[in-house]
């Protein structure tokens, strides 16, 4: 693990609030996703469609077993003053998970101008300058290295956050635009 987590903080990160710092433990980040979940972040990066179905079932898998509240202490978030996770934090994820729109296929086409090598992340920017996150579900880094810095057509499933914008593409073609693919040039 120590070699992958080294290999992925070497590299340039594709957005200044990607991912965890190298110094976050397992409890920092769980934190940081809980408080997107209780104060309703509609636009997080901090959490998915995945793990709010897992939150939700904290009702009955850990608050219907006697259990009042749990903490949670890190590195950058201190015993003093925990994160504390309670029943109501399950029926927020719920109501959060229940607002966010049904993954869909998508096609859309932008400029692929940053790649990350471990995770196979990509990055399209689009006409208007908006940034479009992927991820690249092609078994081979070449796919993308050939196509950096071109204009690209993403299609994939797009996932969305509960407040309807879209969170990143899980791409399984990338492919050199043709010029009917600019029609598909927009946000989905």
């Amino acid at each position: 693990f120590g070699d992958v987590a080294q290999a992925y903080y070497s590299q340039p990160r594709l957005f200044d609030d990607d991912g965890p710092r190298a110094e976050d433990t397992a409890f920092d980040v769980l934190a940081d996703a809980v408080a997107d979940v209780v104060t309703g972040k509609t636009d997080s990066d901090k959490y998915d469609v995945g793990l709010l179905k897992r939150f939700q079932r904290y009702q009955s898998t850990v608050f219907e077993k006697d259990v009042d509240e749990l903490l949670i202490s890190g590195h950058r978030v201190p015993k003093t003053k925990p994160c504390r996770i309670s029943a109501n934090f399950s029926l927020r994820a719920k109501e959060l998970y229940l607002q966010t729109p049904e993954p869909s296929r998508v096609r859309v086409a932008g400029k692929l101008y940053m790649i990350e090598a471990s995770t196979l992340a990509f990055a399209l920017l689009m006409p208007g300058g908006e940034r479009v996150r992927g991820v690249w579900k092609g078994n081979e880094f070449e796919t993308l290295r050939t196509l950096a810095n071109s204009d690209v057509t993403a299609s994939g499933i797009a996932v969305y956050r509960p407040s309807g914008n879209l969170l990143r593409i899980d791409a399984d073609a990338l492919t050199p635009q043709r010029p009917g693919d600019r029609f598909f040039a927009t946000v989905p």
